[in-house]
């Protein structure tokens, strides 16, 4: 890799370390770290109308909402200004652009090459975590000695297997690991079209750890993966390799799978996990009237908590500002890249547990606005099946 693309494996890397988050300074320095760092590469050139466009638009929105903050104030209940998640939010229209435009300075096998490194290092900690605890019932916290919390990778929603692991490598648990790996194998099917050892791998360990939410996304991306694709002999392989995989796994952890998780699978809306994200503060919030306005960004309550990107964004922006806010993604996903299809990659994630003023969406979210038929391409030609919409 030349030094740009050093860089740029960096910034995204860093993005991924959501997780290394310091408390002192109430803080996961990472993340921002990979947004100073993006300005070092992208080639000087004047914003686009569009781009330009975008920035004012939603920078418009979010400082309306930020506005409300301090306008809710004192109807709030118990709260406090998180001043970082303004932060985050400011940035988000910065690091969508920048982060697009450093995308487009490089080829396809280049981006590939990036997000299979990426994606190997955080398999390599998955891996790890798991098999010392699987082999040797030795548990590794890859985050303690670091940040001093601890990972919650115990599995007690396992009921009989209470004594497994539900790994999360670099993350704080294991809903969160799935949530960025489907981010990154997402990204490299966008690419390639197609599903290497890596991104079946990827898979794997978002079933091996146990996270409803990597069960509910691996079957999502599975299903897209049919819906474009065109089929060949190479195809037809991969798929095979991709079902075996699944079968093996399915065949070696059946009393898991066809035992807990299926419980909890049929049982979603019983499910004390499930019930406690979504009611994290969800009637609260509709009864002391902030259904339209929203807490505003920044303010972070007791008594109202997020788990999703949707809830999350709802409960800062608010109904009106959150339409306007998910509409204009579209409209500008759909004029950049000129296709719907790559917008339906994204719904998972914002069902998820991470939220937009993340760094990691912004990446993700820059991703498939890109019309990858203008990238410089020196492997397959155009797939056709991505031209469907």
């Amino acid at each position: 890799m030349d030094s740009k693309s050093i860089v740029l494996f960096f910034c995204v890397l860093f993005s991924t370390f959501q997780a290394i988050y310091f408390r002192q300074i109430n803080l996961a320095p990472f993340p921002l770290l990979a947004f100073l760092l993006i300005f070092t590469i992208i080639e000087k050139s004047k914003l686009t109308q569009l781009e330009a466009n975008f920035i004012f638009l939603f920078l418009f929105l979010i400082t309306i909402s930020i506005i409300i903050s301090f306008i809710n104030e004192e109807y709030l209940p118990p709260h406090l200004y998180y001043f970082p998640r303004t932060l985050g939010w400011l940035i988000f229209p910065f690091s969508v652009i920048y982060f697009r435009k450093a995308f487009l300075q490089f080829d396809k096998e280049s981006l590939d090459e990036i997000l299979k490194i990426i994606l190997i290092i955080h398999l390599a900690f998955f891996f790890i975590q798991y098999f010392s605890f699987s082999l040797f019932t030795t548990k590794i916290d890859f985050l303690y000695n670091i940040t001093g919390e601890m990972q919650r990778t115990g599995a007690t929603k396992l009921k009989d297997y209470s004594n497994s692991i539900r790994a999360s490598g670099l993350f704080s648990e294991p809903g969160s690991y799935s949530v960025y790996i489907y981010i990154l194998i997402s990204m490299k099917l966008l690419l390639t079209k197609e599903i290497d050892w890596s991104m079946l791998l990827g898979i794997i360990s978002m079933l091996l750890s146990f996270s409803m939410t990597g069960i509910l996304m691996v079957g999502y991306f599975v299903a897209f993966y049919f819906f474009i694709t065109s089929y060949d002999l190479k195809k037809i392989k991969n798929l095979f390799f991709l079902f075996f995989g699944l079968l093996v796994l399915l065949y070696f952890k059946s009393a898991v799978f066809l035992g807990p998780i299926q419980d909890r699978l049929f049982n979603l809306k019983d499910d004390s996990s499930a019930e406690a994200r979504f009611e994290g503060g969800y009637y609260y919030f509709i009864q002391n009237d902030f259904f339209y306005t929203g807490l505003g960004i920044g303010t972070i309550s007791e008594k109202i908590t997020a788990s999703s990107v949707i809830l999350g964004g709802l409960f800062e922006l608010g109904i009106v500002i959150l339409v306007i806010f998910l509409a204009l993604q579209f409209i500008f996903a759909f004029k950049w890249s000129t296709n719907l299809m790559c917008f339906l990659i994204i719904i998972p994630v914002l069902m998820s547990n991470i939220s937009f003023n993340q760094i990691i969406y912004s990446i993700f979210y820059s991703f498939i606005t890109l019309n990858f038929y203008q990238l410089k391409n020196t492997q397959e030609e155009n797939n056709p099946s991505f031209n469907i919409l």
